[in-house]
């Protein structure tokens, strides 16, 4: 079923008022999301004392602004095969965001070390 359609049936239920029998969708993770990615976000996230929806949303909130920029560093790293825009799909941002944020890293490493040590520990842990 193309997405037109099915846009156009749940439209309709919505406009029905049948809406509540939809199911609901599974959370969005992008096809370039791998299992190293996923858990390089997560140990991130967990460094920082973030949730790793609040690393992945929108607000750019100093607290989780660089704990985003350290994880895109750390994805970049670890997984090279994935382009700069599979690696902006990762975190549902612009190609351009991702490129600033890595150089917002490498201009100033010092400021992420803290996360970058205890994601490089945890993936050395498990021999990733």
């Amino acid at each position: 079923m193309s997405s037109n359609t099915q846009a156009a049936i749940e439209a309709r239920l919505y406009l029905s008022g049948r809406a509540q029998l939809l199911p609901i969708p599974a959370p969005f993770e992008p096809k370039t999301m791998n299992p190293l990615s996923r858990r390089i976000i997560r140990l991130a996230a967990g460094a920082a004392a973030i949730p790793v929806h609040e690393l992945l949303g929108r607000s750019r909130a100093d607290r989780l602004v660089k704990p985003r920029h350290a994880a895109m560093w750390l994805v970049r790293k670890h997984c090279q095969h994935l382009t700069f825009g599979q690696l902006a799909q990762v975190f549902n941002r612009h190609h351009t965001t991702v490129l600033y944020g890595i150089a917002m890293v490498d201009r100033s490493p010092d400021l992420y070390a803290h996360i970058f040590d205890a994601v490089e520990a945890q993936l050395k842990g498990d021999g990733s």
